[in-house]
């Protein structure tokens, strides 16, 4: 008992003792030892990275198609800077045959240019009065005026001589002066554009030309022409059209004299549908001599995202001009037109074109037009030895064409042009006398070393329609017309030229009764300044 009493009272005294904090104890860990990493340069790398870039063929409707750049180093030019320059080429050949042709500029390009060009020729065949002349001379000037405007102004005048030998029987004795033809025309124009799109967004080219032409038999015509398109860009989709064109002209003959009027409105836009589809379309209301016609202008073009094809179909409306100074220089021996009129087309077409490659590039179209008031030139009188003009009140024709162009740098270019007629029957004449059906050109120029330059042209036509002096309708017969020509350059300022005419000697009749010249060869010197 006393043991349990003092065991009691021990834990009694051990339950009252406390434990005093002095300090409080915070536990921290030493800071980790860190790596350092000494800075070195870095190894420079001398491989050329191969960078590999794919340009596709863009689709432009010009002859060249787009190459690569290729930086060349700058040649200096002895010459100097550009400045005034004049270019000579003279000549002589067989027939009688004296070329002149010059030309000289003058201008920086940057306020001012221009030019000035005269040019002669004549040749005197074998047959009797088988010769002609033609001469000119012509001026321009193009000014850069303030707002950024482009100034055009143009003066020339131009004859032809030559004479009615086309008479049959050739036996006839005919008197030199009534078979002369002299035809002169004088004339001036002037134009303004602006170069670039102002903050309206309006485009414009305004053009005035007069005109002046006469014959040695008391004929004579005065045009006024006149041209202001005008574009208005509301947006890169979206531009709208306006214009105004016409003919104002007056012919006087020896025996009557008249007026032969043109006016056209145009009123439309050009629309960006998509992006591969473009769309113009325009209504062209005109007036050919008071009589009003509502012609359409209706184009879409359609560019494939995955190939380089640009497809085009179409109605145009328009439009040719027929004045005896145009006539007279599609058939120099055409008697003077009793009446003159502009011809009405209705086009229906549909095309492809294609800039395949950096050589090649090609287009093809085919169409009908539906012609009124076609000029047609029938032999007349009772040798035949005039040209009359006579209107088709409405004519078709099926249309087929195409172009071909391959060319390699400034080395090679070779061009041909195809186009195919098929004309309906007609009303007033039996056939489309003067209208050729078949056409074939094909041009190539070539640089065979660094001084010697080659061109060569091809045209083959099958014959047109023609009425005998008997009244007999009958076709002309097909001819090839082959050219070719060198240029030699002996130094910087002088050069050596042979062209050479029908080389195969085809004495064929472009116009019935007319026999073309035959084998010519010309040649001479250029000189440059």
């Amino acid at each position: 008992m006393i043991l349990c009493t003092g065991l009691q009272a021990s834990a009694q005294e051990a339950e009252k003792k406390t434990i005093d904090i002095t300090s409080s104890f915070k536990p921290s860990l030493r800071p980790s030892a860190k790596l350092r990493f000494q800075p070195a340069a870095i190894v420079a790398d001398t491989q050329r990275p191969a960078l590999a870039y794919n340009v596709p063929v863009q689709n432009l409707s010009v002859v060249f198609a787009p190459t690569p750049l290729r930086p060349m180093s700058l040649q200096p030019d002895s010459a100097g800077p550009l400045g005034d320059k004049a270019y000579l080429k003279g000549g002589f050949g067989n027939f009688s045959t004296p070329y002149l042709n010059g030309i000289a500029r003058f201008g920086n390009g940057e306020v001012s240019s221009g030019s000035v060009e005269g040019n002669f020729i004549s040749s005197k065949g074998k047959l009797p009065y088988q010769q002609y002349a033609q001469y000119g001379a012509k001026a321009q000037l193009f000014s850069n005026v303030p707002a950024g405007h482009l100034m055009r102004v143009q003066l020339g005048f131009d004859g032809n001589n030559t004479y009615r030998y086309g008479y049959r029987p050739d036996t006839l004795k005919i008197p030199g002066d009534s078979l002369k033809v002299n035809y002169h025309s004088m004339g001036a124009g002037v134009g303004l554009s602006n170069k670039s799109v102002a903050d309206a967004g309006l485009v414009y080219s305004a053009w005035l030309e007069g005109k002046y032409f006469f014959d040695n038999n008391d004929g004579s015509e005065t045009q006024l022409k006149y041209n202001l398109p005008l574009e208005k860009i509301l947006n890169e989709d979206v531009s709208v059209l306006v214009g105004v064109q016409g003919l104002i002209s007056k012919f006087s003959g020896n025996t009557n004299s008249y007026n032969n009027n043109l006016a056209v409105l145009q009123v439309g836009g050009k629309f960006q549908l998509t992006e591969n589809i473009r769309l113009n379309a325009s209504l062209l209301p005109g007036w050919n001599n008071g009589e009003f016609a509502l012609l359409p202008d209706i184009e879409a073009t359609i560019k494939p995202a995955t190939t380089n094809l640009v497809l085009q179909a179409g109605w145009k409306g328009y439009y040719t001009e027929q004045t005896w100074s145009r006539l007279a220089g599609f058939n120099p021996w055409i008697a003077q037109p009793d009446t003159l009129t502009h011809t009405r087309n209705n086009e229906f077409f549909a095309g492809v074109k294609a800039v395949v490659n950096e050589q090649f590039s090609f287009r093809i179209k085919a169409g009908l037009n539906i012609m009124n008031y076609v000029p047609l030139l029938v032999n007349d009188g009772y040798d035949g030895r005039y040209f009359k003009v006579l209107y088709e009140p409405e004519m078709t024709a099926v249309l087929a064409s195409g172009e071909f162009t391959w060319q390699q740098g400034e080395k090679i270019r070779w061009y041909n042009a195809l186009t195919l007629n098929a004309y309906s029957k007609t009303d007033v004449v039996e056939k489309a006398a003067g209208l050729l059906p078949f056409e074939f050109r094909s041009s190539l120029r070539l640089k065979l070393v660094k001084s010697l330059f080659l061109k060569a042209d091809l045209y083959n036509f099958t014959g047109t329609w023609y009425t005998t002096n008997s009244g007999m309708v009958e076709k002309g017969k097909s001819a090839t017309d082959l050219n070719a020509g060198l240029e030699f350059d002996i130094t910087d300022k002088l050069k050596l030229w042979l062209n050479l005419n029908n080389i195969l000697n085809q004495k064929y009749e472009r116009w019935n009764q007319y026999q073309v010249l035959g084998f010519q060869a010309v040649g001479g010197i250029i000189f440059h300044l």
